[in-house]
């Protein structure tokens, strides 16, 4: 992604490529290459206005048929029902407006991450430009705490360290140089200064070689605004189409036959036309939506913002998750957890302790000694609200404030002036700085740095109160400290001091170790367990030491191979992708690590859901089934997820597995009750019709407005409320493969087929005890809308039912058979809809009809028909 020109080359070859030079760029200069390479700026496509947003909410192959639906109901005359079907649509369409609105206007933009100033040499002199006007050629300069505000190439340096945590996932400092590099990944890049990173230490001058969208970080954003799309995108698209064909070859081949039989066209054209509208699931956009958007609610509520409705589906079909370590699993924040001094290992949290037993700091000599030595070598400093520096050393201050000695240390700060000091360097490894106490007259050296550099400059240690010679056996002696902390996941420095003055570095003592942590959040542990209890894989994807990455592992829980990404990818492809379930940790993974990963797991068919905050995260985001954001992340990050985790708390991941399951059950249940429904219809209709091929010649009790009115005011209600439910328990113990069946799986076929059948029979019964009578079409028609109601009381529940329904649905059946009686007792609805009234005895037989399918449904679940 940055071209190998500015890194293999050196510092006077990139400036004359650029045509440059140290002198900077003169004024006119700079305005001509404006013109030519745009404003320092990262533009992104024209979003869309709220009638684009409206009118694509139609673009779906259900939704033509749903039209087509509404111009055949109106062309048969079905006024009432043309409305209804329209209004379903433009609800939908409204719904789906205000979510895809939400999400635009809740996520900010990466423009933040170039505004400001920026210090440029133009005509050889020092200027301060607002940052949009800084162009590639531009000479630069960069101080401690400024912020990178363009792609540069390093020209000189002084101790110079940046950090780069929302690029590579690393949240220590990265060492830099002007020295030309051979690299690959980004974070091998030591001499190119990255857009939205920072200075946490040193200086440097550098040349502008790329800017706005020809950015790394610019280009990163051009990739993520591509649409993505989700499963149940597909999988609609892919039943709407099957249906489309099933149900115009049903309307061609019906009609045909019937006409054939002897039926007069117009009859056929107007019954078949009831049915197709009908057979269509009207209310299945709006159904979907209600069930994605309850659990997207929900989610809400546990600190989750969802800004793609589907996604919640999709994160119920998923089936391994790719976390990031820094900021996911870990708080993102470098902690001074242990001082040891002298064999005495002090934990430093809300109490000092030694031993297991907390202490009073102030009466620890030791510990007091190693906080002014740590803090007089110090850079850090405290502006009116808080700290800006290396995160190790403002670490050290915090640690300070939180053990009570801050004060102590301001006046030492305050009377010690500093003479000399050695900035730190990548070469030296360690830091000095050279003091005199104003009063005392008196010097002290305080240097920290790797503890094997420190051990090798030193010449003495602090050992039982005392200061003496250091031997072999005391260097071997604290390496192996270094080492058993560095396998437990911490960062060590090492302190020493000298109280002689002069500048060179010798007469040290080695007095200790300082040992930070970026410690592990924890709720960790138990949300990896929970994932692990519903089925889904974890695999850690760190920028960090692999060390540092197995420590951080363990903390968690989580098991498997540890490795480092050049390990993983350095062995044979087809091994990889075999063994890559193995796989717990990568370690000192780059951006194109992460999407070498994703891409085998999802060529291994899995759905796979990706977490990140930083920039480097970015493109992993986009291209996993889901991707999954922390608030406290970078915008970036938040505009390539799918999900944003308000709390930055992981827990919230299986709430959202757990809410995305539910939504994909809830449409599940939704579908098979309406095809079920509508199924027995079809069925019941085609049984009349050819029924004088084995010489019946039955009339069809019902009329054309009697089966709109069963699909949209029976169906209408009910299918939404259905998509209401809560989770079933027993659902919990279903691996991932179960949520990412089809919707048209086996069960719901043996549901749809059990439903139809005792559907069926019972309708002829109905119909046969009522055969000559004037009530025959009315009890036909009741029976068959009740039937749809107790149809929609089992299946709410993919096991047996064991409670009562939720209130929606309670109040839909409520409706349904309020509206039922009014249809049949009030005038002028009973005459419209052509029924009578009818006597208890009629309803004795209408509730025993539907009663028996209900127990024929429930019984079918007991013997496990429907929940293969």
């Amino acid at each position: 992604m940055v071209d190998v020109k500015w890194i293999e080359s050196s510092a006077n070859e990139v400036m004359a490529f650029l045509n440059t030079s140290e002198k900077g760029l003169s004024e006119e200069e700079a305005k001509e290459r404006i013109k030519k390479y745009g404003y320092n700026e990262i533009t992104k496509k024209k979003k869309k206005g709220v009638v684009e947003i409206f009118l694509e909410q139609f673009k779906s192959p259900l939704i033509y048929l749903l039209l087509l639906a509404a111009v055949i109901s109106f062309i048969s005359g079905e006024l009432i029902d043309t409305y209804v079907i329209l209004a379903i649509l433009l609800v939908n369409s409204v719904i789906g407006t205000y979510h895809e609105l939400n999400a635009i206007n809740s996520i900010k933009s990466l423009e933040r991450m170039v505004e400001g100033k920026a210090k440029v040499i133009r005509d050889g002199k020092l200027k301060v430009i607002p940052a949009r006007e800084v162009v590639p050629g531009d000479i630069v300069i960069f101080e401690e705490g400024d912020k990178i505000i363009a792609d540069s190439r390093i020209i000189e340096e002084n101790g110079l360290i940046v950090n780069e945590s929302t690029l590579t996932g690393e949240s220590i400092g990265v060492e830099k140089t002007s020295e030309k590099v051979s690299a690959k990944k980004v974070a091998e890049m030591k001499n190119i200064l990255f857009t939205s990173t920072f200075v946490i230490r040193g200086e440097a001058k550098a040349v502008v070689i790329s800017t706005g969208n020809k950015t790394l970080i610019g280009k990163l954003y051009e990739k993520i605004e591509e649409e993505q799309r989700f499963p149940i995108r597909e999988k609609l698209e892919e039943m709407t189409k099957s249906l489309a064909k099933v149900v115009i070859s049903a309307m061609i081949i019906l009609g045909v036959i019937s006409i054939f039989i002897g039926y007069e066209w117009e009859y056929v054209f107007e019954l078949l036309l009831a049915q197709s509208v009908s057979f269509i699931p009207a209310g299945l956009p709006i159904v979907i939506t209600v069930a994605m958007a309850i659990s997207a609610f929900s989610m809400a509520k546990k600190n989750a913002i969802v800004k793609k409705l589907e996604a919640m589906e999709a994160m119920g079909r998923i089936d391994y998750l790719c976390i990031d370590k820094t900021g996911t699993v870990t708080l993102n924040e470098i902690r001074l957890s242990k001082v040891v001094v002298d064999g005495k290992e002090y934990d430093i949290g809300e109490d000092v302790k030694l031993n297991g037993k907390v202490i009073v700091p102030v009466e620890e000599k030791e510990l007091i000694k190693a906080f002014e030595i740590s803090s007089l070598c110090n850079k850090a400093k405290k502006t009116e609200n808080e700290y800006v520096g290396d995160p190790l050393e403002v670490s050290i201050f915090k640690a300070a404030e939180k053990i009570g000695i801050e004060k102590s240390i301001e006046v030492l700060k305050k009377t010690n002036e500093i003479v000399y000091e050695i900035p730190f360097d990548a070469s030296k490894k360690f830091m000095m700085i050279l003091l005199k106490d104003k009063n005392k007259k008196t010097y002290l050296k305080a240097l920290k740095g790797a503890p094997e550099k420190v051990l090798e400059i030193s010449s003495y240690v602090y050992e039982k109160g005392e200061i003496k010679k250091i031997a072999k056996k005391e260097r071997e002696k604290i390496l192996k400290e270094v080492e058993r902390f560095a396998s437990k996941g911490y960062r060590t420095l090492a302190i020493a001091f000298s109280e002689k003055g002069g500048k060179d570095i010798k007469d040290l003592v080695f007095f200790g170790l300082l040992c930070f942590e970026d410690p592990v959040r924890e709720e960790a542990k138990q949300a990896i367990e929970d994932l692990e209890k519903a089925g889904i894989r974890v695999m850690m994807i760190t920028g960090d030491h692999k060390l540092t990455a197995k420590a951080v592992a363990k903390n968690i829980g989580l098991k498997g191979e540890v490795v480092n990404e050049d390990e993983l990818f350095n062995r044979n492809p087809e091994e990889v992708e075999k063994n890559i379930e193995k796989i717990a940790v990568v370690s000192r993974a780059s951006v194109e690590g992460k999407m070498k990963i994703i891409n085998i797991l999802k060529k291994k068919n899995y759905r796979v859901a990706m977490t990140g905050d930083g920039v480097n995260d970015t493109l992993a985001l986009k291209k996993a089934d889901v991707g999954i954001s922390l608030a406290s992340g970078t915008d970036v990050a938040k505009e390539a997820s799918d999900i944003i985790l308000t709390d930055d708390n992981i827990e919230s991941i299986v709430n959202a597995i757990h809410e995305g399951r539910r939504s994909i059950i809830n449409i599940k249940k939704t579908i098979r009750y309406l095809f079920s429904t509508n199924a027995s219809e079809v069925a019941f209709l085609v049984s009349f019709l050819f029924s004088p091929l084995i010489g019946l010649s039955l009339k069809y009790p019902l009329t054309a407005t009697q089966i709109l009115y069963v699909n949209l005011v029976t169906d209408g209600l009910t299918d939404v409320a259905i998509a209401t439910e809560k989770k079933e328990k027993e659902l919990k113990r279903h691996k991932p493969s179960y949520f990412r069946r089809d919707y048209f799986s086996k069960e719901v076929k043996n549901f749809i087929a059990v439903s139809s059948f005792v559907s069926l029979v019972f309708l002829f019964i109905v119909f046969f005890i009522y055969e000559g009578s004037e009530k025959v079409g009315t009890v036909v028609f009741t029976t068959l809308a009740f039937m749809q109601l107790f149809t929609a009381l089992s299946a709410r529940k993919i096991y047996p039912v064991n409670d009562l329904p939720n209130k929606y649905l309670i109040i839909a059946i409520f409706v349904s058979i309020m509206i039922q009686l009014l249809v049949i007792y009030v005038e002028p609805l009973s005459s419209i809809m052509k029924v009578v009234p009818l006597n208890i005895n009629d309803w004795v037989v209408v509730i025993s009809a539907s009663c028996v399918l209900f127990f024929s449904q429930e019984m079918a679940k007991k013997l496990r028909i429907t929940l293969k």
